[in-house]
């Protein structure tokens, strides 16, 4: 699976199926089932009926490999992967998503520690302090700095 996944598609994805599902349509109603066991107890007028929104972002995680719908999400987030390809030594990854979005330096100190920008680091840490020790991912933004 690709590092990005296009989280604003599967989010318009699962408002289609859940309107399919609200109107009854076998398919899919048949392909949550086979993701969420828990809906097999209810025939398709009654799941049509109590089907979320969520139990469809639920089903398209686990299709997807997820345990949930959250981890989807965080797997998309911009920041979440270049934080990830830097902590695992994966240069052209954190390059790459450093290109596409480089403004991460002035979402986290983490980042702005990951490719050592002083400017975004004093900014950071005049708005809160306690952020030189903060982690992410277990990671303190020091650490950031050597990966």
């Amino acid at each position: 699976m690709s590092d990005s996944i296009h989280f604003e598609q599967l989010r318009q994805e699962a408002k289609s199926i859940l309107k399919l599902c609200r109107a009854m349509d076998t398919g899919a109603l048949a392909r949550m089932r086979a993701q969420l066991p828990r809906l097999s107890a209810f025939g398709d007028a009654e799941m049509a009926d109590q089907i979320k929104l969520a139990d469809v972002q639920h089903a398209l995680a686990r299709e997807l490999g997820y345990s949930n719908w959250a981890e989807v999400k965080r797997r998309d987030e911009p920041l979440a992967r270049f934080l990830a390809a830097v902590r695992g030594g994966a240069l052209d990854s954190a390059e790459a998503e450093l290109k596409r979005f480089p403004d991460l330096v002035r979402e986290s100190i983490h980042a702005a520690c990951s490719v050592g920008y002083p400017d975004a680091i004093r900014y950071h840490l005049k708005r809160n302090g306690s952020l030189l020790t903060a982690e992410e991912v277990g990671w303190q933004p020091l650490l950031y700095v050597c990966g």
